[in-house]
């Protein structure tokens, strides 16, 4: 869950516009915060069939919503109330294309066509987990020519300094297979395009968890990232390896290792790194 320290939330207004008695989910009452958090939202419970390992299992916390049709606006504003009821501002959607073609939109098309996405900011976290030398400029190109129009120029999505921000999970791929300066250049091209749109650019964080040394962070910078953020770090601290072992381990630890990591990329990303909680 990142967290963007120093940033007010913009106040939201509690009016139920259009509500009627017979809609399901009541307005949402923000709860007060003094620091725009968020949360990361993967898509993949569209169908009764997604949902058979959370239902398998007596010891998995179910979901109050029940198995719920993933791409159902009234899902969405229950999310949309459950979240800023609790703290939460905006969503980071796991967001899936492959040479312009996209993937597990259901959750994004059902929050798009929700009635309180004006009362609430999403943005993208690009899942790009191909190969890194698929990651190039003409990638990025088909990726602009979806999302810039689709998403970004929408009145909610989440914006810094005034630009869309976009996530990368590997953002660190299109230095490698480009250089700094090829991917400076195709970062360069779609802040331009942003800019275009009447957006002012774009803010661009990498969501890397790969990356080991100084030099490739500040690579990753040269090349136009302004910040950089975790996804999960469920092994951090123990022997497990990958999902195919098996363990636990308790919410101090998780806890004791995620103040680690802050203090680690903090360090070596000079402050500009959003914190994740597990």
């Amino acid at each position: 869950m990142p967290c963007i320290p120093a940033l007010g939330l913009l106040s939201i207004a509690c009016v139920a516009f259009g509500q009627t008695e017979d809609y399901p989910v009541p307005p949402p009452i923000p709860s007060a915060a003094d620091t725009l958090v968020g949360a990361y939202y993967f898509p993949g419970w569209n169908g009764p069939e997604q949902w058979y390992c959370i239902k398998a299992s007596p010891e998995t916390q179910h979901p109050l919503l029940g198995y719920y049709p993933e791409g159902d606006p009234i899902v969405a504003d229950w999310h949309i109330k459950w979240a800023l009821e609790h703290g939460v501002s905006f969503f980071a959607y796991d967001y899936y294309i492959r040479s312009g073609a996209e993937m597990l939109s259901q959750g994004l098309e059902g929050l798009l066509a929700s009635r309180y996405v004006d009362r609430f900011r999403f943005c993208l976290t690009w899942c790009n987990h191909a190969p890194a030398e698929e990651m190039t400029a003409g990638e990025l190109e088909l990726f602009s020519d979806v999302v810039i129009d689709k998403y970004l120029r929408h009145p909610s999505y989440l914006r810094i300094e005034g630009k869309p921000v976009v996530m990368i999970l590997a953002g660190y791929s299109f230095v490698k297979t480009l250089g700094v300066d090829g991917a400076k250049a195709a970062f360069t091209r779609l802040d331009e395009r942003c800019k275009d749109a009447g957006l002012g650019g774009v803010y661009l964080v990498f969501c890397e968890g790969e990356i080991t040394s100084e030099q490739a962070v500040q690579d990753s910078f040269s090349a136009g990232a302004q910040a950089f953020c975790l996804y999960n770090y469920p092994y951090a601290g123990t022997k497990i390896s990958g999902p195919t072992e098996r363990g636990e381990a308790s919410y101090e630890h998780l806890i004791a290792q995620g103040e680690g990591l802050w203090k680690h990329w903090s360090g070596i990303t000079g402050g500009r790194f959003w914190p994740t909680v597990m």
